[in-house]
């Protein structure tokens, strides 16, 4: 395999740069945007292989390329268009996967439309 190894990126023109340490290890790993009202069905990801329904509130994104190990972070949120912001809770389950619970306004578990999850590590 090919590598690019240097220690900073740069624009074309010069006028920004980024070490590669961000890159490597300080930027999102995965992301995604599901609706759970029906079938699942991911509107848009980065680095999602699949989206399972585990039940009511509940689904699992496995990455599709892993993280070096699971001590990564995540957040999530999740809301329903007109009905407010609704409580989401994302926590690794291993390098490859992030385990998902979407709340309702009564905090119970409850399928809601609009989940977004981020998920970082190295």
């Amino acid at each position: 395999m090919s590598q690019l190894r240097a220690d900073s990126l740069a624009n074309r023109l010069g006028t920004a740069s980024l070490p590669t340490d961000t890159i490597v290890q300080g930027t999102a790993k995965v992301w995604g945007k599901v609706d759970m009202t029906t079938a699942i069905t991911v509107n848009d990801s980065f680095n999602v292989a699949s989206v399972i329904d585990l039940g009511t509130g509940l689904f699992t994104a496995a990455l599709a390329v892993a993280n070096g190990n699971a001590h990564g972070g995540s957040a999530g949120n999740a809301g329903v268009p007109g009905n407010g912001i609704r409580g989401m809770q994302a926590a690794y389950d291993s390098a490859a996967v992030i385990r998902h619970a979407a709340f309702g306004n009564s905090f119970a578990l409850s399928d809601v439309s609009h989940c977004n999850f981020v998920g970082w590590g190295h």
